[in-house]
């Protein structure tokens, strides 16, 4: 797992070559758990300022229809917690773009595929429209999906590009003479006198 991921951050801007497909599900992995810990943070802060803003408007600590009910639920702590986050996205956003159009490439797959995902992301935004929510949401699941069968396929073996056809020349049968170039006659060279030079 420590390879692959040395080879995810060594390989940082590295669009050609080939990446196996356990080296390219190990960097993810890690990838994964290096953001977990500041998520469950995340998440974890936010729902406890919830929790407590609930609890003081229950016990009648805030009065409810003050105008000032609006829970203040994204503190410091999270914005800084969130900050960090997507500051490691914007670290990884390149290497992973590379990962991926090297594990492509050795799943034997075009590297333009990479275009599924940020074209299912573009489409999204029509989830903005109501009547169109599920459908949208439906489409982008299935890209997803087959986007993710694409880079689990196993690698394949590299096929060098095929070499055009030499004229195979056939041994003469039996009793068959065999065709010799006949050599053209040239002119014969004259001999040229000699000049005299002043």
């Amino acid at each position: 797992m420590f390879t692959a991921y040395k080879k995810f951050w060594t390989n940082y801007v590295n669009f050609t070559g080939r990446t196996s497909r356990t080296d390219y599900w190990w960097a993810v992995l890690c990838n994964v758990l290096l953001v977990m810990p500041f998520a469950s943070a995340i998440t974890s802060i936010y729902y406890l300022n919830y929790y407590e803003y609930m609890g003081r408007l229950y016990n009648g600590d805030i009065d409810s229809l003050a105008i000032d009910t609006t829970p203040n639920l994204f503190t410091v702590d999270i914005i800084i917690l969130t900050v960090i986050v997507l500051l490691f996205y914007l670290a990884i956003l390149v290497p992973n773009l590379a990962i991926s159009v090297r594990r492509l490439r050795d799943a034997g797959f075009h590297w333009s595929l990479i275009f599924i995902p940020v074209g299912a992301a573009v489409f999204s935004l029509l989830m903005l429209v109501p009547f169109l929510r599920a459908i949208v949401f439906v489409l982008v699941g299935f890209a997803n999906i087959f986007y993710t069968i694409l880079l689990c396929q196993p690698t394949k073996p590299y096929q060098a590009p095929a070499q055009p056809v030499q004229p195979v020349q056939q041994a003469p049968q039996q009793g068959q003479q065999v065709q010799r170039p006949v050599a053209q006659p040239t002119a014969p060279v004259q001999p040229q006198a000699p000049t005299n030079q002043q």
